[in-house]
């Protein structure tokens, strides 16, 4: 006997079923696999989107456009990136982060392959504008990606290399594209920034190192006294729903 009360015995926290913590710790293989492939997704995404800027001046001699006309190929890029971006998280939560950054990295390599076949000013702002909308998968949904599966101890980490590939993407596609340029012309600095050394490996990063969204499930709280009480398996996100103390 231990003189407890019976309201006592009911109160006291029970500890079956415990919950395990799915989420990726730092210093595992699994930190290393997703950030390795966050970080080449931000790269590539970046990479694409600014690999036409030291080409503005080739696109004003090849087709005949004034130096703000050429400067449309980048702003309706950025411009329906930045719209998309809002209706992309949406889609998130419908088909799953992993899925729709896969899809995004190969519309955009498609996309982005087609400018350097043009020979249409109309057109190739048409396929910018769809490359915006397909580049808009992986920055909406890439943060929200690493909050779901990181560690705390693992996120700060996790996301200053994501955004350290957005910074180097952006510089390389830059510098690489205008280089390219100088020596055989436009067409092959697009053609060569926009397929084999971003979206080709990222997609391939993306699809195999990255393990499908372990969103939190409700399941009965063998630790809360009230019966019904619904609690996420994740302890730091222990609180119940609707929320109790367990």
């Amino acid at each position: 006997m231990t003189g407890d009360t019976p309201a006592a015995l009911a109160d006291r926290p029970r500890t079956d079923h415990a919950p395990v913590d799915t989420r990726i710790q730092q210093g595992t293989p699994a930190f290393r696999r997703t950030a390795l492939a966050l970080f080449l997704a931000g790269f590539s995404t970046f990479g694409l989107l600014y690999t036409v800027q030291p080409l503005l001046p080739e696109f004003s001699r090849h087709f005949g456009v004034s130096a703000a006309g050429s400067a449309m190929s980048l702003s309706l890029t950025t411009g329906t990136l930045a719209v998309a971006m809002l209706l992309a998280g949406l889609l998130s939560d419908a088909v799953g982060r992993r899925p729709l950054m896969i899809v995004a990295l190969l519309a955009s390599a498609t996309l982005s392959l087609c400018t350097a076949l043009v020979d249409d000013w109309a057109t190739l702002l048409v396929l910018r504008t769809l490359l915006g909308l397909a580049l808009s998968g992986v920055p909406a949904v890439a943060m929200t990606y690493l909050v779901e599966e990181m560690d705390s101890r693992a996120l700060g980490l996790a996301m200053g290399l994501y955004i350290g590939g957005n910074a180097i993407g952006g510089m390389s596609g830059r510098l690489l594209a205008g280089i390219i340029a100088d020596h055989w012309g436009w067409r092959w600095a697009s053609a060569w920034s926009r397929s084999s050394p971003w979206p080709a490996p990222c997609c391939c990063g993306c699809s195999c190192r990255l393990r499908a969204t372990s969103r939190p499930v409700a399941v009965a709280c063998a630790s809360c006294p009230r019966a019904g009480a619904r609690c996420s398996p994740i302890p730091a996100c222990r609180g119940c729903s609707p929320p109790r103390s367990c």
